[in-house]
Parts: C-alpha cells; structure tokens; sequence
C-alpha cells in the first residue's frame, strides 16, 4: 500500500519538476566536486548543503499533493451528472462493442467479444491501477476504428459512466479532464 501511494505522490507535476532539478543539480555537484574537492574541503559542505535544500521543498510539495488528492474511486470522485453525460457518449462511440450493459458482450452477434468496463472483472483487471492510467489508454486505443476522437472531457465522462455502473458512490465534485489529476485516484475493487 505504501509503495502506490508513493507512485502516486511521485505522479504530481510539481515532484516531476523537483526531481528533474534534483537530477541536474546532482549532476551539477558531481562535476564540481570532481574538479573542487581535491582543493578545498569546504566546497563539499557547500554542495551537500544545496542539495538538501533542494530536497526539503520538493518532500513538502508530494505530502501537500497526496493530502489534498483523492485516493481511490470509492471516495466519490464524479458526479451524478457527469455519469448520465458519460452514459450518452458511451451509447454513441462505445456501445456497439462492450455492449450496453459494459460487460463486453457486443450488441451484434457477429461481433467478438471486447473487455468489460464495469463491475467485478473490470475492477480485478485495473486493480490498483490509476483513472489516469485509464485516460491514457482510453485515448489511445478507443474508440477502436477512430482512437483520440473524443475529446479529453467526453474521454472522461465515459470513465464517470463506468465507476457509477460499477457501483461506485457519486460525489459532490466532477472527474478532472486532467490525466496528471487523475493519476493520484487509484481503482480498488472493494472499498
């Protein structure tokens, strides 16, 4: 558990950004200390003091972000009305293959089946996986004969759709259209 709340604090743009600064002023200090310690001692200090300067504001930042993120789809992460905007995009651009009960069983008989995107075997599938996680491959896989053709917001209506037929609660606040938002919003099969 430890570790995928790490994950996901990690995800965050901002610890992104800190550890690629991290990253150059390590660098930085490696080559300095190279050339510098040989001469004077101190400039080693120095370096290691900057470094642990930089770390103390990027730790600060992930527990900020963790703390104000959801943490799993139980927590009532999309609305009611954002389900029911869900339910009409998936009966135009998903239905016809994952079925209108999402349970992957195509409305054509000729059709073969596709993966669930509701209930028990959908959530043992994505199982500690993030609604970011699921953005990512929605957009780039679906709709099958035209991946990306929905817009980011309908992307994530049809997400919405999936947790409220999969039983999970509605809230008070809709999912962000944000891949890097939803990253922090794990799916847990049982609450």
């Amino acid at each position: 558990m430890e570790a995928s709340r790490t994950t996901r604090i990690l995800m965050g743009s901002s610890v992104r950004a800190c550890v690629l600064d991290v990253r150059a002023r390590v660098l930085d200090v490696r080559a300095r200390l190279v050339t510098v310690h040989a001469r004077r001692p101190t400039v080693l200090a120095r370096s290691i003091f900057v470094f642990a300067c930089t770390l103390v504001p990027c730790a600060v930042a992930a527990q900020d972000e963790s703390a104000a993120a959801p943490g799993s789809v139980w927590d009532g992460v999309f609305t009611e009305a954002q389900a029911a905007r869900g339910r009409l995009t998936y009966a135009g651009a998903c239905g016809l293959c994952h079925g209108r009960r999402l349970n992957g069983a195509p409305d054509d008989p000729d059709m073969v089946s596709t993966p669930p995107l509701a209930r028990a075997r959908f959530l043992r599938e994505w199982e500690g996986r993030s609604l970011g996680a699921l953005l990512a491959y929605t957009r780039l896989t679906m709709p099958e004969d035209n991946p990306g053709s929905l817009t980011d917001a309908e992307y994530v209506d049809v997400i919405a759709y999936m947790l409220s037929v999969s039983r999970m609660p509605a809230g008070d606040g809709e999912l962000p259209a944000d891949a890097r938002r939803l990253a922090d919003i794990v799916i847990q099969g049982e609450q």
